[in-house]
């Protein structure tokens, strides 16, 4: 196949039989991925999952276990060390709670470890990725819809520290579904729609002791219409995409130019409608330098892969690379990520709103890309 083809479906795994919402995913070790979801805001569950190099017949090995048993809202896990692992999410009260857990690197899952009540008043919508070792950001909505961040430490046995090292309202405006995204050593990128939904992304220096320097680098309001949902990953050198869906549920996507130093370019790099009939809650990631892939929901409820080529300078080409319906009955919040190789993985709600594994391969060449951003806005 040419670079950005996508293969037939490989393989399917259903995780559950019980209502989910929320998928997350974090690499274990090997071919080994931990998932972690919400079933309708109250309880938490993880799962460990195979996904052999060739993407054929992904197995559970573990789970679902049950993290949380009173009220779990759209959680995202993140390794810390080895064997030890974090999930953050909105809790009773609308607290902000921190976990961790041992998942062993064969995916067996023994317990939790520790927990942190770190937000006592609102925590909507929490997005985590590591600053340096054992130190870690949460972006989230707080009282009044401002947008907060803080940082927590996490030793490699999985215990929390407590107090916060640190804690800034970055925007007391009005912020929704934000997502974070690492620019380089100390620079963080902050992606987010306002009040009405336009698209933002500012740029904070956070230090390896998880001090927050309390200003703005950067900021662009790169969507002036409607951003729902937005989901950012790197693209290649200083070129970052920003993929969410519009007022008319149109899957848009845009490019932008962020320094390693935190500046961002006077205006967007590109922006392409990958989907002008529907483009619901996109999920995407780089796939090689050239090409980006997107998971999104389709107007049928169908899971659609769309990958695109794109220039160093982040111009887009038009016409799509190709595309694939990964389910033709239900794919909802789906998640996408690499496994090796050529061979990627979407996590999603299929049918009856079961956590639901597809894996595939897209034609590349390069170096790997990872998983995206933590989690997907």
């Amino acid at each position: 196949m040419a670079e950005g083809h996508i293969g037939s479906v490989l393989g399917t795994l259903v995780c559950n039989a019980t209502l989910s919402e929320f998928p997350s995913v974090a690499h274990v070790y090997g071919d080994i991925y931990a998932i972690c979801w919400d079933e309708g805001g109250t309880e938490c569950y993880i799962c460990t999952v195979n996904i052999p190099s060739t993407g054929l017949n992904p197995t559970l090995i573990d789970g679902p276990f049950k993290g949380e048993s009173t009220v779990c809202h759209r959680p995202r896990i993140i390794k810390v060390a080895t064997s030890v692992y974090a999930y953050v999410y909105k809790y009773n009260l609308d607290h902000g709670l921190i976990r961790t857990i041992t998942i062993t690197n064969g995916g067996n899952i023994i317990a939790n470890i520790d927990s942190f009540d770190f937000e006592g008043v609102n925590c909507g919508e929490p997005e985590i990725c590591e600053v340096a070792p054992n130190v870690f950001v949460v972006v989230y909505v707080n009282t009044n819809s401002d947008g907060k961040i803080v940082t927590i430490g996490i030793d490699d046995q999985g215990q929390i520290a407590e107090p916060l090292l640190d804690s800034w309202v970055f925007d007391a405006g009005y912020i929704r579904n934000p997502d974070v995204l690492k620019i380089a050593s100390n620079i963080f990128a902050f992606f987010y729609g306002d009040f009405v939904w336009d698209g933002w992304v500012k740029t904070i220096g956070i230090s390896d002791l998880g001090s927050i320097t309390e200003s703005i680098i950067d900021f662009l309001n790169f969507e002036t219409s409607t951003a729902y949902y937005i989901n950012a990953a790197h693209f290649t050198g200083n070129i970052y995409a920003a993929a969410y869906h519009d007022g008319d549920n149109d899957g848009w996507v845009t490019t932008i130019e962020i320094l390693p130093n935190g500046q961002i370019a006077a205006s967007y790099a590109d922006r392409l409608e990958f989907s002008p009939g529907y483009g619901m809650n996109p999920s995407i990631i780089g796939v090689t330098s050239n090409v980006m892939a997107i998971a999104y929901e389709e107007s049928a409820s169908d899971g659609e892969i769309y990958t695109f080529l794109c220039l160093s300078d982040g111009d887009i080409t038009t016409a799509p690379r190709d595309t694939q319906n990964f389910d033709s009955t239900a794919a909802a919040y789906p998640y996408i990520f690499h496994v090796t190789a050529g061979i990627y993985a979407v996590a999603y709600l299929g049918e009856n709103d079961y956590i639901t594994l597809k894996t595939f391969d897209i034609a590349r060449a390069g170096f790997p890309k990872h998983l995206p951003f933590m989690g997907m806005g």
